[in-house]
């Protein structure tokens, strides 16, 4: 979750990822979000962390009291139930099923570039000679034998991958 949505839910106005920080006095703008919006730092105070950080510093909890706050405000499910303290664990996932679907999603990519290559070879048989009627049509062309390059290249190097 956007960290910047719980200081907009604490008041505070972000504009293009920076806002005046609300845990001390200031007249510009010294709080970032960065980190695809998942961190924050401002560089007048020195605060900075995480949506956990954030919440705990607004709201004045500690660590599991944020996490709580966090699970009953976005339903996240963190807990076995309401009163549980206790974090449910994830299932892991073993290293051979990660590499098993990777594996099958490589394929995947070979199956698609080798079809892009044999969709974009009868496409370019329709232009039989390299006098072209428009330079929109010469254009399509190019454009064409770019994208069948392409294709033929990532499948020449998913077939090096032995899968």
């Amino acid at each position: 979750m956007p960290v910047a949505e719980v200081f907009q839910r604490h008041g505070v106005d972000i504009r293009n990822g920076k806002c005046c920080c609300p845990f001390h006095t200031e007249d510009t703008p010294s709080l970032s979000f960065y980190a695809q919006g998942r961190k924050w730092k401002c560089f007048g105070c020195g605060q900075g962390g995480n949506v956990i950080d954030a919440v705990m510093l607004f709201d004045g909890l500690d660590f599991m009291e944020a996490l709580q706050a966090l699970d009953a405000d976005y339903k996240l499910e963190l807990f076995a139930d309401g009163n549980d303290t206790s974090v449910i664990r994830k299932p892991r996932i073993s290293v051979h099923t990660i590499a098993a679907n990777e594996q099958t999603r490589l394929r995947q990519i070979r199956e698609d570039a080798l079809q892009g290559y044999y969709y974009y070879n009868s496409f370019l048989q329709r232009f039989k000679s390299p006098e072209f009627a428009s330079k929109a049509e010469e254009c399509e062309f190019w454009a064409a034998v770019t994208s069948r390059e392409k294709c033929e290249q990532v499948y020449e190097e998913l077939s090096d991958i032995n899968l």
